[in-house]
């Protein structure tokens, strides 16, 4: 049998690691959250103003405490995934401004075509998770688009789940959507992964607000 394909050398690995800790340690990352700064200073970091400087040791450390690989639960227990180890995952595209096809042509994304393409993820075995919105429902407004999205996701599909960081509230609202889904306790959601984010620097070297708060409600349940 095949294993997992190769990217990299070991020892290419270890350079990358080597100038990852280094900048993190010399150059530090500007983090614009107040509250992320104390964490970060908490667990051993040090500030000057809005820069953060890492210990490359206590990256080391806090890098153990990490799983190998986790069960991503979807409310559909067929669908959970296994993250981590030898496990390969497919998920759809995400955030797509605009969608066609062969009947309406190029527009931007909607909640009709929206919809449509979660189904197409459904009935799709190869897809494992929607990592997104597979294309942007432009007209539903910001402020609850979220809301929306998610319930489609919920709704149309059983697979797990990824929840835009866009701020504290809106992580709050889809982890407790998920909840009611997976028909859990919080005691039970927070030891059963039940949906993921992605967390963007918005810079290389820059971590703003909305994005500092989504690590910090996510760490905080679990």
């Amino acid at each position: 049998t095949m294993g997992p394909a190769r990217i990299a050398t070991d020892d290419q690995i270890e350079a990358i690691h080597h100038a990852s800790v280094t900048i993190l340690r010399d150059i530090g990352i500007d983090v614009l959250d107040d509250e992320a700064r104390q964490r970060y200073v908490a667990a051993g970091a040090t500030a000057k103003g809005s820069q953060v400087h890492f210990d490359p040791e206590m990256v080391e450390a806090l890098i153990t405490t990490a799983p190998a690989q986790f069960t991503l639960h979807a409310w559909n227990p067929a669908h959970s995934l296994q993250i981590g180890g030898d496990w390969l995952a497919f998920g759809t595209v995400a955030s797509a401004p605009n969608v066609a096809d062969m009947d309406g042509g190029r527009r931007t994304g909607n909640r009709a075509d929206y919809q449509n393409l979660l189904r197409l993820a459904q009935m799709l075995n190869s897809i494992h998770f929607i990592a997104g919105y597979p294309v942007e429902p432009i007209d539903i407004h910001g402020s609850v688009r979220h809301l929306h999205a998610t319930y489609d996701i919920l709704t149309l599909t059983d697979r797990t789940l990824h929840a835009y960081s866009l701020g504290r509230q809106r992580n709050i609202d889809c982890l407790e959507m998920v909840r009611i889904a997976r028909q859990r306790t919080v005691e039970q959601i927070q030891t059963e992964p039940s949906l993921f984010t992605v967390i963007n620097t918005n810079s290389p070297l820059r971590l703003d607000i909305p994005m500092a708060q989504g690590i910090i409600e996510f760490a905080r349940h679990n």
